[in-house]
């Protein structure tokens, strides 16, 4: 469902007035790695590649 329930969980915390979580660099490095190989698979038009 890809970023799904991030984007339900920012939206219904503005919606409540609530403060939304603050993410540290090292609990986002697993989706930037993710992001990147999702990116380096589309170039490469599907293949799987390892995420690194």
């Amino acid at each position: 469902m890809g970023y799904y329930f991030e984007l339900k969980y920012f939206v219904e915390s503005l919606l409540r007035g609530t403060p939304v979580a603050t993410a540290t660099p090292a609990s986002t490095k697993g989706s930037i790695e993710i992001m990147e190989a999702e990116i380096e698979s589309a170039d490469k038009l599907g293949e799987w590649v390892k995420v690194k």
